[in-house]
């Protein structure tokens, strides 16, 4: 079972299971480089079916995915979500970003979900919520 919020589509490290496994081992506090590669896939294939409109499934063709892997390749500090996020921006639908530990919104969402109930989180917030990037 996935555990993701899904408005478009929406992910955070904490939605896949495999992710979360990986992550446990491993000293890194978020997917980067080659070893970013399998989450990716894993993610590719998920939006391919799931994204909505399903007319924007096209847009996950193996070229693409193929230069983001090699993008991951190229450094092992590359982290997935600054190779993986440019491409869902180019997708045009709200609510369609991957997080990592690196950013507020992962901590807001895992505590969603971890307790599973909307009026008990584990992470309080006024109701306000900032992401950065760019404006324009």
């Amino acid at each position: 079972m996935h555990r993701i919020f899904v408005a478009a589509v929406v992910f955070c490290f904490v939605g896949l299971p495999h992710a979360q496994e990986k992550a446990s081992r491993n000293s890194a506090s978020y997917p980067h480089g080659p070893d970013a590669i399998p989450l990716l896939r894993e993610l590719w294939d998920f939006s391919a079916d799931n994204i909505y409109p399903t007319h924007l499934g096209e847009r996950f063709d193996s070229r693409t995915l193929k230069q983001l892997e090699d993008r991951l390749r190229s450094a092992d500090s590359v982290a997935l979500a600054d190779v993986l996020n440019p491409f869902l921006n180019s997708l045009g639908v709200s609510h369609t970003r991957f997080y990592d530990r690196r950013h507020q919104t992962y901590y807001m969402l895992r505590s969603l979900f971890s307790t599973r109930d909307l009026d008990s989180p584990q992470l309080y917030t006024i109701g306000v919520q900032l992401d950065d990037g760019e404006i324009g």
